[in-house]
């Protein structure tokens, strides 16, 4: 019998989305949630909805009330002068054992000083490396596991490593889990800048105006290095992943639901864009058909990349038999939009 997936699903600050995860329960590892901003930044650039400081008390009990766990993210890259304060450390770990005491069940945490103390001071807490501890190697993942880790998030860069992940679960013995759905570009340079970007709640605009899309629309066909794990590829993570992350906190509930299905079905006969956490490309792609990718055994050839992309050509190749690009639906209302048509219009003429 094939070994059951469950996926760690992001609350997208609309408290219905509780209401569709009852039909999913055996699917859903953990919701995870950020902390309240008065505590620690976020990861995402989004507005907290009204009354978030109360709701993390229901999304909690809503996990308890059918069995899933609900997590907590200490993801912020950058806290400022604050990220070794004893004083705000203990603030935090004491509002994070008033949620222990709710039901609280993990925590995943980025600045390594909280992961020894709250490990110290709330043992029944299930302690997660974020995905921005940018974990990639053996030794990293050690030093985690030696600080109190529990699971281990691995960098998804190496996602299609799969040698790589299978070493690390081997060297440290703890559960691991795997970002399926997010897409920032494959070791992008800009990656850390715009994380720290988000902790001081900095727009992002001058980031859509200078960095990844700047990449794509002089080189579309990079979309396809995106280390995204597609529905269809989760079979060859399945023997030694614990639980996959799916990146949905700037999705509509609606689109959740899409992107969750999917993966548990593992299946997606439709448009790439629509579960893949990508929203800036969307102004450079219209459409990117998955089940091309499929015909065109797009998880057997990237295992074989070796960047040499004169001498392959198949990246090429899918932008051309999968892709549709955005060339000229501009909404006035969008400044995405209006981005888009300041930098990446003069690079189609030029295709």
């Amino acid at each position: 019998m094939a070994k059951k997936i469950q996926y760690s699903i992001g609350y997208n600050q609309d408290i219905k989305m509780l209401e569709f995860l009852d039909s999913y329960t055996e699917h859903i590892e953990s919701i995870y949630f950020p902390m309240p901003e008065t505590y620690l930044p976020s990861g995402r650039n989004m507005p907290f909805e009204k009354g978030y400081h109360k709701n993390i008390k229901t999304i909690i009990k809503k996990c308890a009330d059918i069995g899933i766990g609900s997590q907590i993210l200490l993801n912020a890259t950058c806290e400022g002068t604050s990220c070794a304060n004893t004083l705000h450390m203990k603030k935090v770990v004491n509002y994070l054992k008033t949620l222990s005491g709710t039901g609280l069940k993990s925590a995943a945490i980025t600045n390594p000083f909280y992961i020894t103390d709250i490990k110290k001071e709330i043992p029944e807490l299930e302690l997660h490396s974020s995905i921005n501890c940018y974990t990639s190697n053996i030794e990293q993942a050690l030093y985690l596991k030696d600080m109190g880790v529990d699971v281990l998030t691995i960098d998804r860069d190496i996602n299609r490593d799969i040698g790589l992940i299978k070493r690390i679960k081997k060297a440290t013995g703890l559960k691991i889990k795997l970002l399926a759905n997010e897409g920032c570009l494959s070791n992008c340079p800009f990656r850390k800048m715009h994380f720290n970007s988000l902790a001081h709640r900095i727009p992002d605009k001058p980031f859509l105006e200078r960095s990844c899309i700047t990449v794509i629309s002089k080189d579309p066909k990079k979309i396809f290095r995106i280390p995204f794990i597609r529905p269809e590829d989760i079979k060859h993570y399945r023997p030694f992943t614990d639980y996959f992350k799916l990146a949905t906190r700037t999705f509509p509930t609606s689109q959740i639901e899409i992107t969750l299905k999917a993966y548990i079905n593992e299946e997606h006969n439709s448009d790439l864009l629509d579960i893949i956490d990508m929203t800036s490309m969307k102004c450079y792609f219209t459409f990117i058909n998955n089940k091309v990718l499929d015909s065109l055994n797009f998880f057997e050839n990237m295992q074989k990349c070796t960047l040499d992309c004169k001498k392959c050509g198949y990246c090429e190749t899918l932008l051309k038999k999968a892709a549709i690009l955005n060339t000229g639906n501009k909404s006035p209302k969008c400044k995405k939009c209006e981005i888009y048509y300041k930098i990446i219009e003069p690079n189609i003429s030029a295709r």
